[in-house]
């Protein structure tokens, strides 16, 4: 029998919850039913007891639902998201790389459109901060949803200007819209967004312990990737920038581990884990992926310092700075694509590795989700609806993660493979 997932979500995570449900409608052992809407209107249908199993909204509606008793158990944090400014297409981009070109960019502008939820309300609060409230009030029109925006940005003959979180204008760039960028960064603001169980989804023990996997999943992930990128970043550099004896043997025997399948090393490094103490601990994980990730790693930002003139750092050593500070300055901004595209790579890594994660932990409350999962598997059943349900929540993150930050990822790997 099939089973339905209900999700009441904000509007904001949109493009990366359809996608996922498409995943979900193509194995076809059940159906999730997602509606979107409004942080208001979120908090009043889980306050009248609207049947949903999983709420998504910023994590003061989750608070205020959590003192009355509408929500259990854990929340995971699935995303932040910034705003963003957005015309029609056919009209010239208006400029909004600094604070004054905003402002102008507003006072110039025939029309002011944004939705009622959480985005609209940050920036009647920004107008006001920015002085420009009473210029701009005749001007604004203030949209029920997103939806609304978009429609009478298609619709306008001006050069109207409309905001709305930046992942679900990216979305509508196919439907006539334009994302011209983010607000300038000292003004930006970015929203998170929590998921938890309702008091009826919370029902099953299983469905509860999901999202303790989850928030597992989502440390262990984050530790590995913060240190892969602080290892890796002084190791690439040093190998494209330096010249020392047994520099080449060296950079290829970093890579010599991916010549073997990882379940090699599967049992040399459990006894060094348990050597250390370090068996059914976290930390076992985080020291394992960063081994597996950084010959990657290191191979990627390697061939993109390769990339980037020395010229710049040697003009950066005349003006007088060291070749650390010429390294943080020059080099480090024009290579954040690279290391963005690091992250990715060990991000995802993590979040998804199954075997040393069944292999080095047994105390259920360290498991990572995907082995977390199993457990909903029993000898006699399966609960379909837990399972589906944190298989569901486990997509949210990464498809966020690469709508946000994909055209790093594709100008990285370019960027470091050719070179000029």
């Amino acid at each position: 029998m099939a089973t339905n997932i209900e999700v009441l979500s904000a509007g904001a995570v949109k493009p990366g919850l359809t996608k996922v449900i498409e995943a979900f409608q193509y194995e076809r052992r059940g159906r999730v039913i997602v509606e979107f809407a409004t942080a208001p209107v979120i908090a009043k249908r889980i306050s009248n007891n609207e049947p949903f199993n999983i709420v998504i909204a910023p994590p003061e509606i989750l608070d205020d639902l959590t003192k009355s008793g509408q929500t259990q158990g854990a929340r995971v944090t699935v995303g932040r998201i910034g705003v963003g400014v957005m015309v029609r297409s056919g009209v010239a981009l208006p400029k909004i790389a600094t604070v004054e070109q905003f402002k102008q960019t507003l006072l110039d502008s025939e029309s002011i459109v944004f939705n009622q939820a959480s985005t609209g309300l940050y920036i009647d609060n920004l107008f006001k901060q920015l002085g420009i409230a009473a210029q701009a009030e005749a001007k604004i029109s203030r949209c029920a949803d997103f939806a609304a925006v978009h429609e009478q940005i298609g619709n306008s003959r001006g050069n109207a200007i409309g905001f709305g979180a930046t992942t679900v204008i990216v979305e509508g760039r196919s439907k006539g819209l334009v994302f011209v960028g983010p607000l300038p960064a000292e003004i930006q603001n970015y929203t998170a967004y929590a998921a938890m169980m309702t008091a009826d989804g919370a029902a099953s023990d299983a469905a509860r312990e999901f999202l303790g996997y989850l928030a597992n999943s989502f440390w262990v992930s984050m530790a590995t990737t913060v240190l892969g990128v602080v290892v890796a970043v002084p190791a690439a550099y040093a190998f494209s920038r330096f010249r020392f004896p047994g520099r080449n043997l060296l950079f290829y025997a970093v890579l010599v581990r991916n010549m073997f399948p990882a379940v090699v090393f599967l049992m040399p490094l459990f006894i060094m884990m348990r050597w250390l103490g370090l068996v059914n601990t976290q930390w076992s994980l985080i020291l394992t992926y960063l081994t597996f990730g950084l010959p990657l790693s290191i191979w990627l930002l390697k061939g993109f310092y390769d990339n980037i003139p020395v010229q710049l750092e040697q003009a950066a050593r005349i003006d007088g700075a060291s070749r650390f500070k010429a390294f943080l300055l020059i080099v480090m901004p024009l290579s954040s694509p690279g290391i963005i595209a690091t992250a990715i790579y060990s991000f995802i890594t993590a979040w998804n590795e199954y075997v040393y994660a069944l292999t080095f932990l047994n105390d259920k409350s360290k498991l990572t989700l995907p082995v977390g999962l199993q457990k909903f598997f029993t000898e006699y059943a399966t609960n379909w609806p837990g399972l589906m349900a944190a298989s569901f929540i486990m997509s949210v993150p990464v498809v966020i993660l690469f709508l946000v930050l994909q055209k790093y990822f594709v100008r990285a790997l370019t960027e470091g493979a050719v070179k000029s």
